[in-house]
């Protein structure tokens, strides 16, 4: 087999709690010779089989690493997007892909490097550059105040779900009445936008080094995911080689309750024929068939 450099090199995050057959065809369009793909399986999950999953590749290497319970909208979502990054940047790679386990490639992993090769000091990464929500009351609402029980928000439990978010509310409204705000200890200017990036080996070892800060900065937020990233870039020497584009398909205006919408068979030719790299995203419970179609396409 032949022996790529690891600087040619691309590592993919992916972080996966469900839709297991999704993962699988996933490993299979990614397994490629210069590419290694580490894997974070959310801690909830039960009698996952780690093996079979490692034994999918023929020419990547496979990492699973430590596991986490992550929940919708908690520091969890960072802490494990940090995770995976400190595991693959010792091994040193041209590009890190974040992932969830249900997006798919929808173009060559042969497109994939020469378009990288193209654009080889670049951070593609989504930033939201207007007004959206009023910018200002965003970051003080997500991360301006403390949050304690966020994990419980997308609880099974009725009762669990609406006292954490009644618990929250209350402790917002007394913050507000004593006028505490975090974004007051600090003069950075913070963005946001979608939280899946293709990044440099620079600015992934930059991310790591800020470890504490971020930690300080967005543990007991909201939703901090979708800022910490673009706030560190842009508050950065690495902005200047900001592309504004995270390159995933992703459709917001057809999703519902602040999710993207789930793609169907009747979106095939939209997704090969986007100029994206990637699509977001996929439910084997919503259409199994558009993501055969995507898998053997992909192949054929």
């Amino acid at each position: 087999m032949e022996t790529i450099s690891r600087s040619r090199k691309h590592a993919y995050l992916i972080i996966a709690h469900n839709n297991f057959e999704i993962l699988k065809k996933q490993i299979l369009m990614i397994d490629h010779i210069e590419n290694d793909i580490y894997i974070h399986i959310d801690k909830k999950v039960k009698n996952f089989n780690f093996d079979y999953f490692k034994g999918l590749v023929k020419y990547s290497n496979v990492f699973f690493t430590k596991r986490i319970k992550v929940f919708w909208g908690h520091y969890s979502q960072i802490q494990c997007e940090l995770i995976l990054l400190k595991k693959a940047i010792k091994n040193e790679y041209a590009h890190y892909h974040l992932l969830s386990g249900v997006d798919l490639p929808i173009k060559t992993q042969s497109y994939i490097h020469s378009f990288f090769e193209e654009h080889k000091d670049k951070e593609f990464i989504h930033i939201i550059n207007n007004n959206w929500d009023n910018e200002t009351n965003v970051y003080e609402k997500r991360i301006g105040k403390y949050y304690l029980f966020v994990k419980n928000y997308k609880s099974k439990y009725f009762f669990i779900k609406i006292a954490s978010k009644l618990l929250d509310y209350i402790l917002v409204f007394i913050q507000n009445c004593l006028k505490i705000n975090r974004l007051n200890q600090t003069n950075i200017e913070y963005k946001f936008g979608a939280n899946w990036f293709s990044i440099t080996h620079s600015f992934a070892e930059y991310v790591i080094s800020q470890e504490n800060w971020i930690k300080k900065t967005f543990s007991h937020s909201i939703c901090g995911d979708e800022i910490f990233l673009q706030t560190l870039l842009n508050n950065s020497n690495f902005r200047e080689n900001l592309v504004n584009k995270n390159m995933r398909l992703i459709d917001w205006e057809r999703g519902v309750n602040s999710s993207p919408y789930t793609f169907k068979s009747e979106d095939f030719y939209e997704i090969i024929n986007s100029d994206n790299l990637f699509a977001r995203k996929f439910d084997t419970n919503v259409d199994e068939k558009i993501i055969d179609k995507v898998f053997l396409n992909f192949f054929d």
